[in-house]
């Protein structure tokens, strides 16, 4: 019998904007081509199913409230509610925060988290920047290790989504954490003689703007020549023309200051005219990935804080193109450094790092071919995505 499973979410599933969307998404793809699939969604978005619908296999969406916002609380009681009236064998979890709809499910109904982060390494890394992770008062921006670990007890696996998180936990989880990457399937992109266009792919968070801000101020300067270009892509690109210091920007740092205290610091000294920017092309979100990926000869990533595993980075390696990133930014993929990726933390050896890769086109087809390699063997749907789905045949079985 196969089994059946439910992903309960507020994620936009049909969007991939973000790592978390990029990361349901495929995990809906995957899991949709081998059980049977309900999605119970928390949220009041429209989607377009003619849209996407076609790339799942066996799956079941469940708008819970698709007219009304409503709190955490009745939207857990309407999926009570559905899981009372149809059996599930399983269901997944894909945010820490929302461990208490455990309370909601039934006795008999096994529980699987999708981490992504892990949140305590988040908080610490955001308070180096001296800003929360999420808004003052919400109890997941102070939980340490010990208590993630508490509530990862709750739970019959939980997914860690590279080998540092996976390292940091199984001791004390046992055989009930599951090292489960991010996977990618994507054509190998030709690699061009001329390396003429630099590409950086992000969503609009606080450490992709850091990241981008910095490169933009102590990088690009000394690597800029008439004729290279910096492609940017995603929601970013808004993030960076609402950086500024107009009144409607101000406005809005004074009423975030009172729920995330030194935003307001973080986002003025991270203020720049994007649009002045020699070079620079700003793209806004593209839904098709090729069309990201053919544009590019090399992939930046210049991130400096956050956690988990950088899903943009995996992405470039999955379609073959030489990668560049810091010591953060490589986190998961350490063994590969030099080989399949290659990592620069202080502004002078980023430039030189990228200036090689730009002049060389030797390098960038080795770095290149060896990422593309890494991908398939390390990376590819089932080398991540199975033991998910062996996981869930267990539970099944049991």
């Amino acid at each position: 019998m196969t089994a059946k499973v439910a992903l309960l979410t507020d994620v936009h599933f049909w969007e991939q904007h973000s790592g978390r969307q990029t990361r349901t998404n495929s995990m809906m793809k995957y899991l949709s081509n081998h059980i049977e699939l309900v999605i119970l969604y928390a949220g009041v978005e429209q989607f377009d199913e003619d849209s996407w619908e076609g790339n799942y296999d066996h799956l079941t969406v469940i708008h819970l409230s698709p007219d009304e916002k409503l709190t955490h609380a009745e939207y857990a009681k309407l999926g009570q509610n559905y899981l009372q009236n149809n059996k599930i064998d399983v269901c997944i979890i894909d945010n820490l925060a929302a461990t208490f709809l455990i309370d909601y499910l039934p006795n008999d109904v096994s529980v699987i988290l999708d981490t992504i982060d892990l949140v305590s390494d988040l908080n610490k890394s955001y308070a180096q920047f001296n800003i929360l992770c999420g808004l003052q008062g919400e109890e997941i921006n102070t939980i340490n290790l010990e208590e993630e670990i508490h509530l990862f007890k709750r739970y019959n696996y939980v997914l860690l989504i590279q080998k540092f998180d996976y390292q940091k936990i199984q001791p004390a989880l046992g055989q009930k954490a599951l090292l489960v990457p991010h996977p990618v399937d994507f054509p190998q992109q030709t690699i061009r003689q001329q390396g003429l266009h630099v590409g950086y792919v992000a969503f609009g968070t606080k450490p992709n703007l850091d990241a981008i801000v910095w490169f933009l101020n102590e990088v690009w300067p000394s690597v800029y020549v008439d004729g290279l270009y910096l492609h940017l892509f995603g929601d970013i690109c808004n993030m960076l023309r609402f950086n500024n210091y107009s009144d409607i920007h101000q406005e809005w740092l004074r009423n975030q200051e009172k729920y995330s205290p030194g935003i307001t610091q973080f986002y003025q000294s991270r203020s720049l005219d994007i649009e002045a920017q020699p070079g620079v092309i700003l793209h806004d979100y593209l839904p098709n990935r090729d069309q990201i990926y053919t544009q590019v000869d090399v992939v930046i990533n210049p991130v400096r804080f956050g956690a988990g595993l950088k899903i943009k980075n995996v992405e470039a390696l999955g379609y073959g193109l030489p990668l560049l990133t810091t010591t953060h930014g490589a986190c998961g993929l350490e063994t590969h450094v030099g080989e399949a990726l290659l990592v620069a933390d202080q502004p002078a050896d980023f430039a030189q790092q990228l200036s090689r890769l730009l002049a060389g086109y030797p390098l960038r087809k080795a770095v290149g071919q060896a990422a593309y390699q890494l991908a398939r063997s390390e990376f590819s749907p089932d080398a991540c995505f199975g033991p998910l789905l062996a996981a869930i045949q267990t539970l099944q079985r049991a």
